[in-house]
């Protein structure tokens, strides 16, 4: 027991260094802000259509943009032969990951990956990785996973209808200044007029980004980075991740790039070191983007998670 215990995969540790492996590759631009040419890379979902989130949204748009997959569309080799497909021999699969409980009296918690201990709670708390592939890497699928090149181009919204998306969130938006923030004091986002951005899409992504940062006060959910964020360098490195990861999962559902920051090479060598230290630290910041997008498309009264229209068929 103590041997098989010994050969289990550490997963979290092989996703963070996969991760690392895209950033150090990326000549320090960020992948996921490099502009998004198709839905393969603004919003990975599974087979039936369903986005995927947090994490994994992470993982499977950096494998897109690395690999140059065209369809927005991932499964694993039992789902591509239930749908007459066939995964192209010497593809190589993509891994993504899920969460689950166990009770404690079952044993060894089933051979699950990645098992932590169970605490008071009496449960065991897991994380498992399971194997996919993107729909590029398989051939005789339905039609309707290879999207045609006018389907792949995403381009922007209406600008009426992304100003009244934002319109409904609480926090006040106040143009023409000369800087992007949030401030907590007045509660509000200083943003420079529209006209000063190269194309809307910078300027609605920009503002995704301050309202994810506005979201982490005490009163909203309380996100313990953002309370250190002046005091504290490594805490700001991580509260500017977790904007720049909720920015992206938001601009990923509005259709938007998420190519909105001018410079990120102060934080990016913090970001390699909590890297390289934790392995759990880009699942931790991908979590609290995941909640704050879904606390900014919450307040907007939309519901996400279900079906995205990036990935409807």
């Amino acid at each position: 027991m103590a041997r098989e215990r010994s050969k289990r995969r550490d997963i979290a540790q092989e996703i963070t260094d996969k991760i690392i492996e895209r950033i150090e590759a990326s000549d320090g631009v960020l992948p996921w802000r490099k502009p998004w040419k198709s839905k393969a890379i603004a919003h990975p979902c599974r087979h039936e259509g369903i986005g995927y989130r947090g994490i994994n949204h992470l993982i499977l748009s950096l494998e897109a943009f690395a690999r140059g997959f065209t369809s927005p569309y991932w499964m694993t080799f039992r789902q591509s032969k239930e749908y007459g497909g066939a995964v192209i021999k010497g593809q190589k699969a993509s891994h993504v990951v899920y969460f689950g409980t166990v009770d404690k009296r079952d044993g060894d918690g089933g051979g699950n990956d990645g098992k932590t201990d169970a605490g008071e709670s009496g449960v065991y708390r897991f994380l498992k990785g399971y194997a996919v592939f993107n729909a590029s890497q398989i051939e005789g699928l339905p039609e309707r996973f290879y999207p045609s090149e006018e389907e792949l181009d995403t381009g922007s919204r209406p600008i009426p209808e992304l100003e009244a998306f934002f319109e409904k969130l609480p926090v006040a938006v106040v143009n023409g200044r000369e800087r992007a923030c949030y401030r907590e004091l007045t509660d509000d986002i200083l943003m420079p007029d529209i006209s000063r951005f190269d194309d809307p899409e910078r300027y609605y992504a920009t503002l995704a980004h301050e309202h994810v940062h506005s979201c982490g006060i005490k009163d909203r959910l309380g996100r313990e980075c953002f309370d250190r964020y002046h005091a504290d360098i490594k805490a700001r490195a991580e509260e500017e991740l977790v904007a720049e990861l909720g920015a992206a999962f938001i601009s990923a559902e509005l259709g938007l790039t998420p190519d909105h920051l001018d410079d990120h090479a102060a934080y990016l060598s913090s970001w390699l070191k909590s890297l390289k230290s934790d392995k759990r630290y880009i699942f931790r910041a991908a979590a609290d983007a995941q909640r704050a997008a879904d606390w900014v498309f919450a307040k907007a009264g939309i519901e996400t998670g279900q079906s995205s229209s990036a990935c409807a068929a």
